[in-house]
């Protein structure tokens, strides 16, 4: 199967939330009918050739009678800005296909990408929006970041879920979405355990045991998580690994360790946490140093199990469970 590259329509945008909108796209070129099943890569550029979009699609995602696809997105930074200053009649670049999903990228060992929502939701129209939110490829999100919203507190705040917040976890789960506490506070976490109908993640949190950072997880919340079949995300952000001043591959062992003692074997992962970061172990500064820390981590004794687990396993188990 050939990869291809053509074109989409912009139809319309529509305000949803003050800081959602919804596009909606055509697809324009009958040369190259999409390939059911398959996924493909939607990009745009400004007027400047800057990138402003890049987003995996699904095939069954488009109207079969129309050719067109829907999607939420949220304005966060200059380049979602700019999506929303695009005017019916423009066109964006698709390019692909580029696999069939989780177990394909696995087969052929390559990377899968989802999309995820974190914190910046509690605004009373999402509460509605659960399902559409699944529909349009959000597989995971968080109902708080550091600021408490309408749904949730968090971690520097305090407080715990609203009744809004119950419910959207809810109709989150039921709808297929992976419901991520790691910027939760205590009494949210243990709110949304108390409702959980499946498993959660906490996508980047570390022991906080081994680092007492308030966005870290005790011991209670972490055999929680793994009570209801869900996974940890180890950070690699310096200040959640160690108080120290230099952080090593070896302050993540600590809570690797530490994990792995309260009985976590399959229900710990990575959660790198690359966004912005700027103090990260030596030797790790991005993707690419992923190979490097797989390599300490066998050197220094972990059983093939235990690295195919924390690298792919422990997380495939939620997604396979909450998604598929």
């Amino acid at each position: 199967m050939s990869a291809i590259s053509c074109n989409l329509t912009v139809l319309q945008q529509e305000t949803v939330a003050p800081d959602i909108r919804r596009l909606t796209v055509q697809w324009q070129d009958p040369r190259h009918e999409p390939h059911a099943g398959q996924f493909y890569m939607l990009r745009a550029w400004a007027a400047d050739a800057t990138p402003i979009l890049s987003r995996p699609i699904s095939v069954n995602d488009f109207d079969n009678q129309t050719g067109a696809l829907t999607f939420l997105y949220q304005l966060k930074g200059e380049g979602t800005h700019k999506i929303a200053a695009l005017q019916p009649g423009q066109t964006l670049t698709v390019t692909g296909p580029c696999g069939n999903g989780f177990d394909a990228a696995a087969l052929a060992g390559k990377y899968q990408r989802i999309a995820v929502v974190g914190g910046g939701i509690g605004t009373a129209p999402l509460l509605q929006l659960a399902a559409e939110l699944a529909a349009q490829g959000v597989r995971m999100i968080a109902p708080v970041w550091n600021a408490e919203n309408a749904l949730a507190g968090s971690c520097m705040t305090g407080g715990g879920l609203t009744a809004q917040g119950r419910e959207f976890v809810r109709r989150a789960q039921r709808a297929g979405i992976i419901v991520d506490v790691s910027h939760s506070s205590e009494r949210t976490f243990w709110d949304i355990c108390e409702i959980a109908e499946k498993p959660i993640v906490a996508s980047h949190s570390n022991a906080k045991a081994v680092c007492g950072h308030v966005r870290n997880l005790t011991d209670e919340q972490f055999r929680a998580i793994c009570d209801l079949g869900g996974t940890a995300g180890l950070n690699l952000y310096g200040p959640f690994l160690t108080d120290g001043p230099r952080v090593t591959f070896d302050d993540l062992r600590r809570h690797l360790d530490h994990f792995l003692d309260l009985g976590g074997e399959g229900h710990i992962a990575l959660g790198a946490d690359l966004d912005g970061c700027d103090r990260l172990p030596a030797g790790f500064s991005g993707l690419d140093d992923y190979e490097a820390l797989g390599d300490f981590l066998k050197n220094t004794g972990y059983s093939d199990e235990t690295i195919q687990n924390l690298f792919c396993n422990s997380l495939m188990k939620v997604v396979k469970t909450c998604i598929m």
